[in-house]
């Protein structure tokens, strides 16, 4: 994919600040930060989606919309639909979370659609919940793209692999989710093991 089709699935850091500077004004002036800040943190939640070698990131046109109409980062990604095929793939797979962060893969992930032998690498890149971190060596990174994606996609799993709970667990689960939204992934497995095993 070219740099400039890739570029057409998100807004570029410079496209953001170009079209949008008012509406960045006005997030900052509502919440006491600064421009600079709404930027900063518009990068971290909503930034990072890479589709090829030679590609700029690009940010979530969706997310930044919402959050700039709402002057809120929530996680908007879930809108769009929730991952209940990938979880039950994940799941099926006795994948290893931890392992979605910073995997290493060839170049044939990008090419992979057999239905019958469903790859979840291959899966999570195509459904953008990883993407292209960098490349060595003939092998690509893959990660999380953003907070916005890593957080909801986190809590969304721990819900999922719980099952059916009540609403004292439930209270225990928000309680782990302070370790997503601090992205502090070792307490968050290290809570579940010992709370939950």
């Amino acid at each position: 994919m070219s740099r400039f089709y890739s570029e057409m699935l998100g807004y570029t850091e410079e496209e953001l600040i170009l079209n949008f500077s008012s509406h960045i004004g006005r997030f900052a002036e509502e919440t006491e930060m600064s421009e600079t800040e709404i930027i900063q943190r518009l990068r971290q939640q909503y930034n990072g989606y890479r589709f090829s070698a030679n590609s700029e990131s690009v940010y979530n046109p969706f997310s930044v919309l919402k959050s700039l109409h709402h002057r809120a980062f929530h996680h908007y990604w879930f809108e769009t639909g929730t991952p209940a095929f990938l979880v039950n793939l994940l799941r099926e797979r006795e994948y290893p979370i931890p392992e979605i962060e910073n995997m290493a893969v060839d170049e044939q992930v990008f090419s992979t659609f057999d239905l019958d032998d469903l790859n979840p690498e291959a899966i999570l890149f195509q459904t953008g919940y990883v993407t292209i971190k960098g490349i060595e060596d003939g092998l690509y990174r893959l990660d999380y793209p953003n907070r916005e994606v890593k957080n909801a996609f986190l809590k969304h799993l721990m819900f999922a692999y719980s099952g059916g709970i009540s609403g004292e667990e439930k209270s225990r689960f928000l309680h782990l989710s302070k370790h997503l939204r601090k992205e502090d992934l070792r307490l968050f497995l290290l809570d579940i093991s010992e709370n939950f095993s």
